[in-house]
């Protein structure tokens, strides 16, 4: 799916990442043309955050068929009839997920990655951004080639220590000079699917946005 296939008025989630937090905020697509979409600016104390400000933006769509996340935004602030929107642009296509796909907790945490190449590997320190049943986030500090291979160890808990192996299929380099690789896992884990599932359970039980 493209954004554009996103009809006007539809529900959607912005995610981003704002003074060190993350946010999710449900709101009501303004309008669509060939090549963008129209959603209301995030306010902050009144005023409209600045794109800037918006870290690590994605847009989520929930139907009754799946959910699709697009990611590589390009947003705009601009204004329209009196209104403070951004412009979203993309030219990400969106592979259906189901909603326990779509799930991603937030980790955040420093952790060691090894690269797998036809030598061996190299180790390199890197920030587990996140995890999904599907994939991870890896942030480094320099860009690897689409296909290349990452390992690395996903911390549960002081008991449980999961070792995880993913393709990179997306890089995005980070306001702070380092790069983002989406990975795909090549095999799904029963375990980290449980963990997974329990820790959605409990953010709906505390009101948590996932």
């Amino acid at each position: 799916m493209r954004i554009t296939d996103i009809k006007e008025g539809s529900r959607v989630k912005l995610r981003f990442i704002y003074k060190n937090e993350e946010i999710y905020i449900g709101m009501e697509v303004y309008g669509v043309n060939d090549e963008n979409i129209y959603i209301p600016a995030v306010k902050d104390r009144g005023m409209p955050i600045q794109v800037k400000n918006l870290k690590e933006p994605s847009l989520i769509y929930h139907t009754e068929k799946g959910i699709y996340e697009f990611n590589d935004l390009e947003i705009k602030l601009c204004r329209l009839g009196g209104k403070f929107l951004y412009e979203v642009e993309t030219d990400y296509e969106a592979e259906r997920q189901n909603r326990r796909e779509a799930f991603r907790l937030h980790v955040g945490e420093a952790v060691t990655v090894k690269v797998l190449n036809k030598d061996g590997y190299n180790m390199v320190s890197g920030i587990l951004k996140d995890i999904s049943a599907v994939g991870m986030a890896v942030i480094l500090p320099y860009e690897l080639e689409l296909g290349t291979l990452l390992n690395t160890v996903y911390k549960v808990d002081n008991k449980t220590k999961l070792n995880i192996t993913g393709k990179v299929v997306r890089t995005e380099k980070t306001d702070n000079n380092r790069y983002l690789h989406g990975c795909k896992f090549n095999e799904r884990s029963e375990v980290l699917g449980k963990i997974l599932l329990k820790r959605q359970i409990e953010y709906k039980r505390r009101g948590l946005k996932t």
